[in-house]
């Protein structure tokens, strides 16, 4: 599961009025939304200030499109909790025949080597904070992704298990028998 910006934003909210304390749990933004589109109401409340208490009109529960995205997050590992980078190709999308790459400007090609670097980087901590049998659960296109990421590809693999050990190998971690 790579996290896009096309996704729910979940958050939890505590609210404190005059010692008086209330959380609010597994809420989330609506899919896809930005700036105010994205707002969602919590608590609506009267105040009385001469008594310091408050009146709850509405509040919010924990929605269950909330509590679904987050159980794919949890299910996904650590790794998937990054945002994609902006340069990043996307893995599952093929390339159209005849296709061919955008040209890039002179300023565009200065910062590549530490983009790569960056990708690398990325997907080291991805696989060494995995373990084996996570890796497994991940479809192959995200596997390929992560070896283009580090440099390498698999040529000749043929099962998931094959990628699984070229990337474990590619980033250095010791198979254990």
């Amino acid at each position: 599961l790579r996290l896009s910006q096309n996704r729910p934003v979940l958050f939890d909210l505590l609210l404190k009025v005059h010692g008086e304390k209330k959380l609010f749990q597994g809420l989330c933004t609506p899919t896809g939304k930005t700036l105010a589109s994205s707002d969602v109401l919590v608590m609506e409340f009267d105040y009385d200030p001469s008594q310091e208490r408050i009146t709850p009109i509405f509040e919010a529960t924990a929605a269950p499109e909330c509590t679904t995205y987050a159980e794919k997050l949890l299910l996904a590992g650590p790794e998937a909790r990054a945002l994609p980078r902006p340069d990043a190709r996307p893995a599952a999308v093929p390339k159209a025949a005849g296709a061919t790459r955008p040209k890039r400007s002179a300023s565009s090609k200065s910062g590549k080597g530490s983009k790569g670097a960056d990708a690398k980087h990325a997907a080291l901590q991805a696989i060494r904070g995995s373990t084996r049998e996570a890796l497994a659960t991940k479809p192959v296109s995200a596997l390929r992704a992560l070896l283009v990421d580090l440099g390498t590809s698999c040529k000749g693999c043929t099962e998931k298990s094959d990628f699984v050990e070229r990337l474990l190998d590619a980033a250095g971690v010791r198979s254990e028998l």
